[in-house]
């Protein structure tokens, strides 16, 4: 039993003490109820659209109401912008991430026409400068933390954002 746990290739495989003594077992990942289900969520509201998977958000219970924080959010982008003028070379390389962000259609500007939602949350963008980085000296960083009316987005949701997660929407 022992060689068969030391020599397997799976890292799931793990040896159990119970009422026979040690037993062999498979086990998937432990998850806690709110990872499980967040999980449950991601898996129900998972699509393919045009080519890319879309993915809901998985909203806490009973969490605060997101307010619309188009001040905020616009105040944050006018001072993001005041410091791209200073920095040439950092706003043109902010400017190229944007742009490659519309051509992935990742983001995309939303027109003053178009229906808008009950509730909206913008989310505030800000550059992160390394460089002595060898690849990507400026990144775009999605900030889920900003804090409005005391609420943040990070405070309505199960799991933390993943970097290319740009359009927000509540899926019922």
């Amino acid at each position: 039993m022992c060689k068969a746990y030391w020599e397997s290739p799976s890292q799931d495989v793990h040896l159990l003490a119970g009422p026979r003594g040690l037993d062999l077992y498979k086990s998937e990942p432990l998850l806690g109820i709110e990872d499980r289900v967040a999980m449950e969520k991601v898996e129900k509201s998972l699509t393919c659209v045009d080519g890319r998977y879309q993915v809901g958000i998985s909203w806490k219970e009973n969490s605060p109401l997101l307010q619309n924080n188009y001040e905020m959010a616009f105040r944050r982008l006018q001072n993001t912008e005041q410091r791209l003028f200073k920095k040439t070379d950092i706003a043109r390389a902010y400017s190229d991430c944007i742009k490659q962000y519309i051509s992935k259609l990742c983001i995309r500007k939303v027109p003053v026409t178009e229906e808008q939602p009950s509730t909206k949350w913008l989310l505030p963008h800000f550059p992160i400068v390394k460089p002595d980085r060898m690849t990507t000296k400026m990144r775009i960083v999605f900030d889920a933390s900003a804090k409005y009316q005391g609420v943040s987005l990070n405070d309505v949701k199960t799991v933390k954002m993943v970097q290319d997660n740009f359009v927000i929407q509540k899926l019922s």
